[in-house]
C-alpha cells in the first residue's frame, strides 16, 4: 500500500469524527473546550470508533446495496472504485456515511422526550437545547451552571461589571462558550446603577428603572394564573364552593395584573422584549451573582453604615 493510499484512508476517518462531532448534540458541546490538537486527537478517536464499526458491518451493507442496486460491474466496493482509485472505497465511503446517520439519528432521539407515567405521550422538544441544559447541569463550571439555572427558574441576577456599572435583571440567554473572553451573556435589564466608591450600592431612588423586564414579568405572571385558573376548573374531586372561591380570588389577581400591564403598556409602548436586551461580554464581568429583593431589602436595613470615603482634591 502507498503513502498516497494510507493518507486518503485516514482522511475519511478524520472526516467520519469530524462531522460527527459537529452535528451530535453532546459532542458539539463539550468540544467548545477544546482547541488544537485536543480537538483533533477528539475527533480522530472518534473516527476510529466508526472505522472499526465500518470494518464489522461492512459487508452486510455491501450485500444490502448489491441486492437493492444490482449493477453488473459488482458490488458497492467496485463500483466506488471506479470513482475513487483507492484501497476499500466503499468501506471508506461507508464509514463516512455511517458517522452522519448515527449523528442524525442520535440527535433525533434527543428531540423526543416520553411521559414518564404516560409512555405513548410523546413531546417534541428542542434537542439542543434540552443537551445543554443537561450537559451544564453535570459537568458545566461555576459561571455555566448560574446561568443555566438563572434562565430555567427565572431567577434575577446582579452582574456587576469591571466598571462599576452594575445591572439588574433575567438572564434571556446562555452562551455556548462563557468560559471564554469573547463570550457574552444578554440580560433583560430590570435596573442598572453604579456602585459607590466602596463598592456598595446607592440608595434605590438613584437606580435607572428599565420597564422591558417588568412587562415580560407581568406577562409570565398572566400566564401562570391562567393555567392555575384552568387547572382548578379540571379539578373533579374538588368541592364546587372551594373551587368557585378559588377561580374567583385569582380572577381578581389576574385583572390587577391585567390592569397593571395596560397601564406600563400605554406609557412605554408595545415593545417585544428583545428590545430590552443588553448584551454584556464575559471579559467585561466582576462578579454575578442571584438577586433576591427579600435578602437585599433585610440586608440595606440591617448592614451597619458605613460612612463613605472621603476623596481628596487634587491640588492644581
Amino acid at each position: 500500500m502507498s503513502t498516497s493510499n494510507i493518507a486518503l484512508i485516514i482522511l475519511p476517518l478524520l472526516v467520519s469524527g469530524f462531522l460527527f462531532t459537529l452535528i451530535f448534540y453532546p459532542t458539539r458541546f463539550i468540544s467548545a473546550k477544546f482547541d488544537g490538537q485536543r480537538l483533533f486527537f477528539f475527533a480522530a478517536t472518534i473516527g476510529i470508533f466508526f472505522g472499526l464499526v465500518t470494518a464489522l458491518v461492512y459487508p452486510i451493507i455491501d450485500s444490502l446495496i448489491d441486492a437493492i442496486w444490482p449493477l453488473s460491474y459488482g458490488p458497492l466496493g467496485l463500483r466506488a472504485q471506479k470513482i475513487f482509485p483507492v484501497d476499500y472505497p466503499g468501506a471508506l465511503i461507508s464509514c463516512v456515511a455511517l458517522s452522519l446517520v448515527f449523528a442524525l439519528a442520535l440527535n433525533g432521539l434527543l428531540c423526543i422526550s416520553w411521559n414518564k407515567n404516560k409512555w405513548h405521550r410523546v413531546v417534541v422538544r428542542s434537542g439542543w437545547n434540552w443537551t445543554i441544559n443537561f450537559l451544564i447541569r453535570k459537568i458545566g463550571d461555576p459561571l455555566q451552571q448560574l446561568l443555566i439555572r438563572a434562565v430555567t427558574e427565572q431567577k434575577k441576577v446582579v452582574v456587576s461589571l469591571k466598571s462599576g456599572r452594575v445591572y439588574i435583571g433575567f438572564v434571556y440567554r446562555v452562551p455556548p462558550r462563557p468560559h471564554v473572553d469573547t463570550s457574552y451573556i444578554e440580560v433583560l435589564t430590570e435596573y442598572s446603577l453604579f456602585r459607590t466608591t466602596l463598592g456598595r450600592f446607592p440608595k434605590r431612588d438613584q437606580w435607572s428603572v428599565y420597564p422591558g423586564a417588568k412587562l415580560t414579568e407581568l406577562k409570565g405572571y398572566m400566564g401562570t394564573l391562567n393555567d392555575s385558573i384552568r387547572n382548578i376548573k379540571a379539578l373533579e374531586d374538588a368541592a364546587a364552593q372551594t373551587k368557585t372561591k378559588l377561580v374567583t380570588m385569582l380572577e381578581k389577581k389576574l385583572g390587577t395584573v391585567r390592569e397593571t400591564l395596560a397601564k406600563l403598556e400605554d406609557e412605554i409602548g408595545v415593545l417585544p422584549k428583545e428590545d430590552w436586551i443588553r448584551v454584556i461580554p464575559t471579559a467585561e464581568i466582576e462578579s454575578i451573582s442571584y438577586f433576591d429583593e427579600r435578602i437585599f431589602v433585610w440586608f440595606r436595613e440591617n448592614a451597619p453604615e458605613i460612612e463613605e470615603a472621603t476623596v481628596p482634591s487634587s491640588k492644581a
